[in-house]
């Protein structure tokens, strides 16, 4: 599901929270620093990206096990 559809469900935290590691984990290995968009050098290329939301169930039981998000270039 994409971040609008996860953003409506009951369990929405769960999904913010898999969001903020997401973006933590690139920040930590220098994928990328967040800047604001008037410090971005001018001719300088913005990707454009989509957030890809994903419950984890455990096989057997269908109890969910995991949250996750991933930020995709889209």
């Amino acid at each position: 599901m994409y971040l609008h559809q996860a953003l409506v469900q009951p369990d929405r935290q769960e999904f913010i929270k898999a969001m903020v590691k997401e973006i933590h984990t690139h920040q930590e290995q220098k994928h990328w620093a967040v800047m604001p968009i008037e410090e971005v050098p001018k001719g300088t290329k913005i990707l454009d990206s989509i957030w890809a939301m994903r419950r984890k169930r455990k096989i057997g039981t269908g109890k969910i096990s995991k949250y996750k998000a991933r930020l995709n270039v889209h």
